[in-house]
């Protein structure tokens, strides 16, 4: 188009406003945006007068760039010249900002529209779609509402807009009553922006009709469809459904992805199953699907879950030889099982592999080490993990205290007890019940019944309050 519009200054002749139209429609549909508005450019010094198909064929490549300012300053221009806008002109202006996020632009235009021509289908959607990119579900299912009070039938686009704005705000039950009044076909991204809705708050079963459906349409249900229903599952704690979802998966000859296999082992890890996390971990190292650092520590987890302490050290052990460097989750993971198998030796040991491999440690890393320390009556232990805690700037909380302080009471340490509590007060840390009877109780067996009585007020004093 451009050529030819050259062509025609070569032979001496002036370019018509037919032949600039045709040429910056041309430039929307290459995206060349610039070039449409050195052509508007070209029209005046040609002493063409542009025309309202000119303006929104230009403001339309705008658009399209996500050069929005630029395309409201055309319709600025446009009124300026005497124009009166089109139907086609505020629609080229309200996806422009619709296109750059600008959702309270584009409610401004629409108002604008609405109040000299009819909207139409094109006008809705965008002005929807904006609503949508802006995180604005009300406002989306006010100028659905609107659209049908118009006696016009929302399109595809209108609809799966509609949908992705409640989708985003987790509003499923909004999301599934437009798919279900849908006068057009629902696509792919209709049921994938449905079933992420209805994920978000874990409605798997909700998300399992909307697969059955899917089939119904003649549409295969693909990766992104099962992905979100195993993530739903494990909002749900579905640990069975997940599995047979993967099953179902593989059954279709569809590969499942390193996320959806991350999410079956952390759901079974969270129900308590171990040995399905560790089942799904040796699938996948047997596959082409390589484990990353989030899928062993989902494992880790689930060893811990299951208080299966020699397992969680063993895939730590795999991860230090293996690709997948040890993470500061899958370490807690491991500290954490073996607090739980009370193991506090094996526990410092991982501490000081974390130190050695300069893994960060966090309070959790301490808590559970310290917790491992208290079970097996080390107040020792814990002290000195406390002192190192501090020295290293680790947020020491009530449940590190209440630790340390559980572990002074076997032995009757209750002037570290009592030196610990203070420790909380000057460090603004809340003692809660279970460290006051923690103390107390350190108090009671070293026969200091005296001291056991006044926290017994304090703590009732405090509750009271």
């Amino acid at each position: 188009a451009l050529c030819q519009l050259h062509s025609i200054w070569d032979n001496a002749m002036l370019p018509d406003i037919i032949s600039f139209n045709a040429a910056i429609s041309a430039c929307d549909r290459c995206g060349q945006w610039q070039q449409a508005l050195g052509l508007l450019h070209m029209m005046q010094k040609s002493r063409l007068v542009a025309d309202v198909v000119t303006y929104s064929a230009a403001m339309s490549c705008c658009g399209a760039a996500e050069q929005w300012q630029q395309a409201l300053g055309l319709l600025d221009a446009l009124h300026q010249n005497g124009l009166m806008p089109e139907m086609i002109t505020y629609n080229a202006a309200v996806s422009a900002c619709e296109k750059a996020r600008q959702w309270q632009h584009a409610l401004d235009l629409f108002w604008m529209l609405r109040s000299s021509v009819v909207p139409n289908v094109v006008s809705y959607s965008a002005v929807i779609s904006a609503c949508e990119k802006g995180g604005r579900w009300q406002h989306a299912v006010f100028f659905l509402e609107v659209m049908q009070k118009s006696s016009l039938v929302p399109n595809l686009i209108t609809c799966n807009a509609a949908i992705s704005a409640c989708e985003k705000d987790g509003q499923w039950q909004q999301a599934l009553s437009i798919f279900e009044a849908m006068a057009c076909l629902p696509n792919v991204i209709t049921f994938h922006a449905s079933m992420s809705a209805c994920e978000k708050v874990g409605q798997w079963q909700r998300i399992l009709e909307l697969v059955e459906a899917m089939q119904k349409h003649d549409l295969v249900p693909d990766v992104i469809a099962h992905s979100a229903a195993i993530s739903a599952c494990g909002k749900g704690m579905q640990w069975q459904q997940a599995l047979c979802l993967l099953e179902l998966m593989r059954d279709d000859d569809l590969a499942p992805d390193i996320i959806a296999c991350n999410t079956a082992i952390s759901i079974c890890g969270k129900s308590k199953q171990w040995l399905q996390a560790i089942g799904l971990l040796e699938v996948m190292r047997r596959s082409d699907l390589l484990p990353n650092a989030i899928t062993y520590s989902a494992a880790v987890n689930a060893c811990k879950q299951g208080e299966q302490w020699q397992v969680a050290l063993a895939l730590v052990s795999i991860m230090r030889t293996g690709p997948v460097a040890a993470s500061i989750n899958a370490c807690n993971a491991a500290v954490s099982a073996c607090e739980k198998g009370k193991h506090w030796q094996l526990a410092l040991g991982l501490l000081t592999e974390m130190t050695s491999r300069q893994i960060t440690k966090n309070t959790v890393t301490y808590n559970a080490c310290i917790s491992a320390a208290e079970k097996c009556d080390k107040w020792q232990v814990a002290m000195r993990l406390l002192c190192e805690m501090q020295a290293a700037s680790v947020l020491a909380t009530t449940v590190t205290y209440s630790a340390c302080i559980s572990a002074c009471e076997e032995l009757a340490q209750w002037e570290v007890a009592l030196y610990l509590l203070g420790q909380m007060q000057k460090h603004e840390v809340s003692a809660n019940t279970v460290t006051c009877s923690a103390c107390m109780s350190v108090c009671e067996k070293a026969g200091q019944w005296q001291l056991a009585l006044e926290l017994a007020h304090k703590m009732e004093e405090h509750t009271s309050e």
